[in-house]
C-alpha cells in the first residue's frame, strides 16, 4: 500500500489549478494493490479505505464529473463493503479517523507514562481513547490535509474535540436509559445538560458564538473552507438539496451521531427538513459501531416517554413533577444552544439566509419537546379544586417555564 500513501501525499499540491492529479493518478494505477486481502484487521481497513477515500476524492476534484478509472472504484468499494459502509468520502474520512496528536499530548490525557513515544493516530491506541479536552484542541492536526491551510486544521480540531466530549453524552444517555426513580431520573438528566453543556464550550473555544469577554479565538475565515474543499466531497442528487444547502448540512450535521442521539432521548420529534434528511442519509457513512449504538439508542425509550409514563402510573408530589421538570427543560434549553452554535458555524461559512428555514423547523421541534407536567397536573385537577374551594381546598401553583 506504499504506492497510494504516496499518492495521498502528493494530493494537495496536485488538485489546484492546473490540476495534474489525474494524470499522476493513471501513471501509477497500475502500482495499486489489486485487492484488499491484506488487510485482515478492521484497522488495517479502515486505513486502507482511507488512503483511497483521498484518492477518489482528489480525482473528483481535480476535473469534470468522468468516474474514478475501474480498478480504484473497484478496489475502493471492495473495501468499503468489508467495513458495511458506502463508496465515498464522508464525515468519517474528513474528520474522526483523519487526526492525530504527538506522544506527549496522548500521554497527559491519558495518564499512559509508560506508553510508545510515537505519534497517536485516529485517536486510538491500545484499545482505548485519547480524552481530548478544549485546552489540547490546538494540539490536533489533520493526518491527512485536502487543502493546506489553517481553516482546514480548524475544522478538524474543532470537530475532533466534540467527537471526545460525546463520551461524557454517550456516560449521561446511559443513565437516563437505567434510570427508575425520580432522583435518578433527575440525576441523569442533569449529567446529561452538563455533558451538552461542555460541547457548547468547545464552540466558544474555537470562536464561535464566543462570548464577548473572549480573546483567545482562532483567527481564520471559516468561508475559505468549504469554498475549496466541497471539490472533494461528492453530490448526493437523491436528498433534492442544492448544492450549497448540501455542503451547510454537512457542516452543521458533522458531529456525526451525537445530534440524533441527544434528539431521540429528550423526545425530540423528527423532522421532515433538509437537515434531519441528511443527517439520516449520513449514517451509512459512519462506522458501524457508532451506527450500532445509534441503533441501541433508537430502540429504546426516550427519557421524556419515561417521565410521562412515571407521572401516568403514581402520584407524584408537585416537588417531584417541578424537579423532573425542571431538569429536562434545562437540557432542551442547552440543546437549543448547541444547535444555534451549529447554526453560527453554518453562517459563518455560508451566511444567513442558507439552510435558515430548515434551521428554523428544527430550533421549533427541539422546543417543542419541553415538559409542561404542572401545567397539565393543574389542568386535571381544576375540577377537583373548584369544588373544594368551598370547603378550603387548594390549588397547585403554575410551572414558571421560562429559560433557566
Amino acid at each position: 500500500w506504499e504506492p497510494v500513501r504516496r499518492l495521498v501525499c502528493l494530493l494537495p499540491g496536485a488538485c489546484v489549478p492546473p490540476a495534474t492529479f489525474r494524470a499522476l493518478l493513471l501513471r501509477h494505477l497500475d502500482e495499486l494493490p489489486t485487492s484488499c486481502a491484506a488487510l485482515s484487521s478492521p484497522e488495517a481497513r479502515e486505513r486502507g479505505r482511507g488512503l483511497l477515500a483521498f484518492l477518489v476524492a482528489g480525482w473528483h476534484a481535480s476535473g469534470d464529473a468522468a468516474p474514478a478509472p475501474l480498478a480504484l472504484g473497484t478496489l475502493f468499494t471492495e473495501v468499503s463493503a468489508l467495513l458495511k459502509r458506502t463508496p465515498q468520502l464522508g464525515l468519517t474520512d474528513l474528520v474522526l479517523y483523519n487526526w492525530r496528536v504527538d506522544a506527549q499530548t496522548k500521554l497527559s490525557y491519558n495518564g499512559d507514562a509508560g506508553g510508545p513515544a510515537d505519534v497517536v493516530e485516529q485517536g486510538q491506541e491500545h484499545d482505548h481513547q485519547a480524552r481530548l479536552g478544549i485546552s489540547c484542541m490546538p494540539k490536533v492536526q489533520p493526518s491527512q490535509r485536502f487543502l493546506c491551510v489553517e481553516e482546514e486544521d480548524w475544522f478538524c480540531r474543532l470537530h475532533v474535540t466534540l467527537a471526545s466530549g460525546m463520551g461524557g453524552v454517550v456516560r449521561a444517555i446511559n443513565h437516563c436509559a437505567f434510570a427508575k426513580s425520580v432522583t435518578e431520573q433527575v440525576r441523569s438528566l442533569q449529567l446529561l445538560e452538563h455533558a451538552i453543556e461542555a460541547l457548547v464550550k468547545v464552540h466558544y473555544a474555537a470562536g464561535i458564538g464566543q462570548p464577548l469577554s473572549r480573546t483567545d479565538v482562532p483567527n481564520i475565515r471559516p468561508a475559505l473552507l468549504m469554498q475549496r474543499l466541497h471539490r472533494f466531497l461528492p453530490h448526493a442528487p437523491e436528498l433534492e438539496i442544492g448544492p450549497t444547502e448540501l455542503r451547510a448540512t454537512r457542516v452543521y450535521c458533522a458531529t456525526g451521531i451525537d445530534q440524533a442521539c441527544m434528539m431521540h432521548v429528550l423526545g425530540v420529534a423528527k423532522g421532515a427538513h433538509a437537515i434531519a434528511r441528511f443527517r439520516e442519509w449520513q449514517l451509512r457513512d459512519l462506522p458501524t459501531a457508532h451506527r450500532e449504538y445509534l441503533e441501541k439508542v433508537l430502540g429504546g425509550v426516550s427519557i421524556r416517554e419515561q417521565v410521562e409514563r412515571e407521572v401516568g402510573m403514581r402520584k407524584l408530589s408537585v416537588q417531584q413533577l417541578a424537579h423532573l421538570e425542571l431538569a429536562h427543560n434545562s437540557c432542551i434549553d442547552m440543546l437549543l444552544r448547541l444547535s444555534t452554535r451549529r447554526w453560527e458555524l453554518v453562517c459563518s461559512m455560508f451566511g444567513e439566509e442558507t439552510l435558515k428555514k430548515d434551521w428554523e423547523q428544527e430550533r421549533q421541534l427541539i422546543s417543542e419537546a419541553r415538559l409542561k407536567l404542572l401545567i397539565e397536573r393543574r389542568a386535571m385537577a381544576q375540577p377537583t379544586d373548584r369544588n373544594s374551594s368551598h370547603h378550603g381546598g387548594t390549588s397547585l401553583p403554575l410551572a414558571d417555564n421560562s429559560s433557566p
